[in-house]
């Protein structure tokens, strides 16, 4: 019986470690912006995520490059983005060429905690997530 309930516990344990340190290191490892992503009904989406710059140009990755939000760009650039909790206006574009490029500005951000979550969750080799390109919009 001991071994079942020592069994059970790292079964359990173990995935719940590894969420426990996925989120510390995404929430607490850096700024968190939230990008408000405007679905296909209109509705909007609210979802945290890092952010990288290089000058006055900024990527976030999230996303697959067939994800609705992405596809839709083209035809729909602009973007809100929350930064320390003021909204701004971009204009995005996915971004493919520039990948490893964001990985080595978020490892150089981030530090740890991207290592950590490249550790935990694939690094930029293996990352299939799509960066989206954000210009400063101008009206």
């Amino acid at each position: 019986m001991k071994w079942i309930c020592i069994a059970v516990g790292v079964l359990v344990g173990l995935p719940l470690a590894f969420i426990v340190m996925m989120y510390a290191a995404s929430e607490l490892g850096g700024e968190v912006a939230v990008l408000h992503r405007t679905s296909a009904d209109g509705s909007v989406d609210r979802v945290r995520v890092w952010i990288v710059e290089d000058g006055a140009t900024a990527w976030v990755e999230h996303g697959m490059p067939d994800a609705p939000w992405i596809v839709r760009l083209p035809r729909d650039s602009t973007v809100t983005l929350e930064r320390n909790g003021t909204p701004l206006l971009y204009r995005a574009s996915a971004d493919l060429e520039s990948h490893a490029r964001y990985h080595a500005l978020r490892r150089q951000r981030y530090g740890f905690a991207s290592q950590l979550v490249d550790w935990l969750g694939g690094d930029a080799d293996t990352c299939q997530g799509t960066p989206v390109r954000l210009e400063p919009h101008t009206p």
